[in-house]
């Protein structure tokens, strides 16, 4: 249950994220993959590293997941946030949509994970 209320909350931060950019399409997903794995692991694996708790062989393989898990997640958001499309903006009628599918996907269907 713990990695999917983690993936969904993330899912929902970057899809908040992608909602207010300017962005838009492959640029939007990777800003957002290096944002998310910036502020979601990289900040602590760069103190692992500092305070000696991690050797450097060993940071990488503690990065590898959560940056194969932001890989996944940024272009799924920019898709939910109706930004995939170069020029696109989400209209008005689908904002509601968009926002009770997501959050009946991650609050709602948190339990199944």
């Amino acid at each position: 249950m713990m990695i999917g209320l983690y993936l969904c909350l993330n899912l929902a931060v970057l899809w908040i994220v992608a909602r207010a950019s300017a962005a838009n399409g492959l640029r939007l997903a990777l800003m957002l993959l290096l944002a998310g794995f910036v502020v979601g692991s990289a900040n602590s694996l760069i103190e692992a590293l500092f305070f000696h708790v991690l050797r450097a062989r060993d940071l990488v393989a503690a990065a590898l997941p959560a940056a194969i898990v932001f890989a996944v997640l940024a272009p799924i958001a920019a898709l939910i946030a109706g930004r995939w499309r170069r020029g696109a903006a989400a209209s008005d009628v689908t904002d509601a949509a968009q926002s009770m599918a997501l959050a009946s996907s991650c609050f709602g269907g948190a339990e199944f994970f």
